[in-house]
């Protein structure tokens, strides 16, 4: 306990004292960045549980110390805090969730919450079959909806045959995508295959078509592959020596809605997703591969070098988000902080095989989809993320049980 409190008293010092440049925010601002990361630093030691997440948002604290000493431009020490605490903010909300869960979680509150789960997939894939219908609710009235939004989902000059404040109805044939009630297709896609394995359970196997409908309506590769593999390990997990006649058929399906709807080029290279990956794996991580460019560094270091290095602006303008998570997370941390993430991930997946139940098998699914959709989206930027941070919490759990 006498290392507990020498620890609290440098943790107050350093959040009352400390200072770091301020660029154009003033003296009260920065003190009170400080102290949120000094108290990042704190829960880092104290009340994460697994080894490498400590060291995680520890060696992300001082990247970003090291960074404020790094920039070349005074000028953009004001954005660079910016960004620096917004994704502090991010992470260090994410692991408190993470944590929190992973302490209380039994038996009896993981299928409850699971549960819901599933009901809240199932209200997602409603909105998308009414969507697809061409009935499409809105939470907020539809006169405050930005129309390039709706530019994404209808057909160019759509119109509605029935409009009020909060619904409009569309004939079916100008209905492109939909996405529920979240606003863009792959984020439905990555929530809908989050959640999939949810449904892996006696009571609720029905839901399976329906969570698989609705993401053929998405037209969202990033969420049907990670669901379609997913739906893979279950057939291995639960269908015994017929898995190699079911497995051929559930890839042979998939195969066929890549060549009706969609094609792995307009995924990757009609998306610029290819030719990004390329520029940072080439030009960006090898000039500081070993400790980054500090967190949540990537808009502005990406958008400053690809500008000098490749002199247009298209991929640059786009990409304010590498749309994988890992590659980003390389950027931010260099090999230091991808290490840990990595070793967190490992460590979860021994606990789930040790653990052996069949929540622990369902939770190895969840983090296979989780991390098969990050690397083709920035899935910890957005909403469904938390999806995955639950399964994480299950797997960092680390008991039986039971079934």
């Amino acid at each position: 306990m006498k290392i507990f409190a020498v620890v609290t008293v440098i943790v107050l010092a350093v959040a009352l004292f400390g200072v770091i440049p301020g660029g154009e925010l003033d003296f009260r601002e920065v003190k009170h960045i400080v102290l949120e990361w000094s108290l990042a630093l704190f829960i880092a030691l104290y009340f994460l549980k697994n080894k490498c997440l400590k060291l995680f948002l520890a060696w992300a604290l001082i990247r970003t110390a090291l960074g404020s000493l790094e920039m070349v431009n005074p000028k953009l020490i004001t954005a660079y805090i910016q960004n620096v605490n917004f994704s502090l903010h991010t992470i260090f909300v994410c692991l408190i969730f993470y944590q929190v869960v992973a302490d209380r979680l039994n038996r009896h509150t993981i299928k409850w919450i699971l549960n819901g789960l599933c009901i809240i997939v199932l209200l997602q894939c409603l909105m998308m079959f009414l969507q697809r219908l061409g009935i499409w609710f809105y939470i907020i009235p539809a006169t405050n909806i930005d129309p390039l939004m709706t530019d994404r989902f209808l057909h160019f000059g759509a119109e509605a045959t029935y409009v009020s404040n909060w619904v409009q109805i569309f004939p079916m044939d100008q209905v492109r995508k939909v996405s529920g009630f979240l606003s863009h297709f792959n984020m439905a896609a990555s929530l809908l295959a989050l959640g999939l394995p949810a449904f892996f359970r006696p009571k609720w196997y029905w839901g399976i078509p329906l969570v698989c409908l609705a993401l053929f309506f998405s037209h969202s590769l990033g969420g049907i592959i990670p669901a379609t593999l997913a739906l893979v390990a279950l057939v291995c997990w639960k269908a015994g020596k017929h898995r190699y006649w079911i497995i051929p058929a559930v890839v042979s399906l998939c195969i066929a809605y890549v060549y009706k709807f969609d094609s792995f080029q307009n995924l990757l290279v009609g998306t610029g997703r290819i030719g990004t990956w390329n520029e940072l794996i080439t030009k960006i991580i090898p000039k500081r591969p070993i400790i980054g460019w500090g967190i949540g560094q990537y808009k502005l270091v990406f958008t400053s070098i690809h500008e000098a290095i490749s002199g247009t602006g298209y991929i640059r303008n786009r990409m304010v988000q590498a749309h994988n998570d890992w590659i980003q997370l390389f950027i931010d941390t260099g090999f230091i902080g991808f290490s840990l993430a990595v070793g967190f991930i490992i460590s979860l997946i021994v606990k789930g095989f040790r653990a052996g139940t069949n929540i622990a098998k369902i939770a190895l699914i969840g983090l296979m989809a989780t991390v098969l959709n990050s690397n083709v989206n920035f899935l910890f930027q957005t909403t469904p993320g938390i999806i995955g941070l639950l399964w994480f919490a299950i797997l960092g759990k680390g008991e039986k049980y039971g079934n």
